[in-house]
């Protein structure tokens, strides 16, 4: 079997840190998905940077062979209302790209997670012209449809919609969440990738 050429991949995961303190508001079962997927993907041979905007010690922090944490200044708690994130997600893509540059690097894939994450991934995605892959993790428009649910803004389902036919590749854990990207986003059937996620059996 052919070994893949390795990839340089930005990983953005910006509202929260895979490193931060589990069972937080800012650190859920998201963080441990992009910590051990990176790990992963380093031991692969692939070299992943993941850019976060939560955390309190800026700059670069090794994780894992051929993993590392990128900490950017600002904090995404609480959210910025939505007259302001589209500006502070064009502020947060500038700073990637700043850091970027600053490494003098060029990357081959950006893998965005959560919506926040997304919209920074698809404009990052126009100005590198690289493929861009995203994960909701949770999708606003469900979240609406479920009694009793806390209800996601008009903004967040405004740019989910935009991510299903914008990304290279929609990622879902389950085939249901497929369904529903197609149901509620009109996603193309064909863009989307489900991969079940693993378990650490230790």
């Amino acid at each position: 079997m052919r070994t893949p050429t390795p990839l340089r991949i930005a990983m953005l995961t910006l509202h929260s840190s895979p490193v931060g303190p589990l069972g937080t508001r800012k650190t859920g079962g998201m963080s441990v998905y992009v910590r051990e997927l990176s790990r992963h993907l380093g031991a692969a041979g692939h070299c992943i940077d993941i850019f976060t905007c939560a955390g309190d010690t800026p700059g670069q922090h090794p994780l894992y062979p051929n993993v590392r944490l990128l900490r950017l200044a600002g904090d995404l708690h609480p959210l910025p209302d939505e007259a302001g994130l589209s500006s502070a997600m064009e502020r947060i893509a500038g700073q990637v790209d700043d850091q970027r540059r600053a490494l003098d690097l060029h990357y081959d894939l950006i893998h965005s997670h959560y919506w926040i994450s997304g919209g920074v991934g698809a404009t990052l995605q126009r100005r590198w012209q690289v493929p861009h892959v995203t994960m909701f993790h949770t999708l606003g428009a469900v979240k609406n449809s479920t009694p009793c649910a806390e209800n996601a803004s008009s903004e967040r389902i405004a740019q989910e919609r935009r991510l299903a036919a914008t990304a290279d590749v929609v990622i879902t854990a389950a085939d249901r969440e497929a369904d529903y990207l197609v149901t509620f986003y009109d996603a193309r059937r064909e863009s989307i990738r489900t991969i079940a996620c693993g378990v650490d059996l230790d």
